[in-house]
């Protein structure tokens, strides 16, 4: 459902769209993924995502005369991944993820303190993955 952009810059998927997502500055995605066995059967994962700009991107909403580049700070990312493994073929998964975006961010995306204070979002996924069909070989 979610391409490779979706693990590699954050579960919450603003920058599933990196063009549109940042004005064509591109994007630098300094990140941590600690993962945690929890018992047997359980792992914690928490990732952060320090998200940057890669290029110089101007400021839309600057008044003043010339032009003003907006800070490459965009913001950082948290998901946290609880998952529980049933068995081999069957998995329960449950995560949040929440984004601290920056000034720049929401200058890019048009977005205000009013409409949107911290975007978030959090999932619940079982899957089940059986071997319908088997070689020997």
């Amino acid at each position: 459902m979610y391409g490779s952009r979706h693990s590699h810059y954050g579960y919450l998927g603003n920058f599933s769209e990196i063009n549109k997502a940042t004005e064509n500055g591109g994007l630098v995605n300094i990140f941590v993924k600690l993962k945690y066995q929890l018992f047997e059967k359980n792992t914690v994962n928490l990732n952060y995502h320090l998200l940057l700009l890669a290029n110089n991107v101007e400021d839309d909403t600057y008044t003043g005369t010339g032009s003003k580049i907006l800070n490459k700070n965009l913001g950082s990312e948290f998901d946290f991944i609880f998952t529980r493994k049933f068995s081999k073929d069957v998995k329960f998964q449950v995560g949040y993820s929440f984004l601290m975006s920056s000034k720049s961010l929401k200058i890019i995306q048009n977005v205000n303190d009013k409409k949107c204070r911290l975007p978030q979002w959090g999932w619940i996924m079982l899957t089940v993955t059986p071997d319908i069909f088997k070689s020997k070989e």
